[in-house]
């Protein structure tokens, strides 16, 4: 298996969010492949990372990514931004519901 192979190369961190954000990027109707590329967004709500829980609420269907910057504890390295794009949906019950999501990465 790989970690078999290259796991004496690995290096583990103590990592931390820096800041978190979610934002607008397509409505109901918006495809995966129009959805914008890997990275952060002129985000819609935002957060400086310092907090257990970010809540959001929406009255509208779409596409919206959900972000986090990742660092070092020590503020040595920067991990950049991971995200997960979801589709949000009015369910059979009247309540949101996530649809579809995709996970997007600058970088493995």
């Amino acid at each position: 298996m790989w970690h078999d192979r290259y796991g004496d190369e690995v290096e583990e961190y103590d990592a931390i969010v820096n800041g978190c954000g979610i934002g607008d990027i397509g409505s109901e109707e918006t495809t995966e492949y129009d959805l914008p590329g890997a990275g952060p967004i002129g985000w819609d709500n935002d957060c400086d990372g310092d907090h257990t829980e970010m809540q959001f609420t929406t009255d509208e269907a779409g596409w919206y990514r959900v972000g986090a910057r990742l660092g070092t504890s020590d503020g040595e390295h920067d991990f950049g931004w991971e995200a997960v794009d979801v589709k949000i949906v009015k369910g059979t019950d009247s309540e949101w519901e996530i649809d579809s999501q995709w996970k997007v990465s600058l970088r493995l």
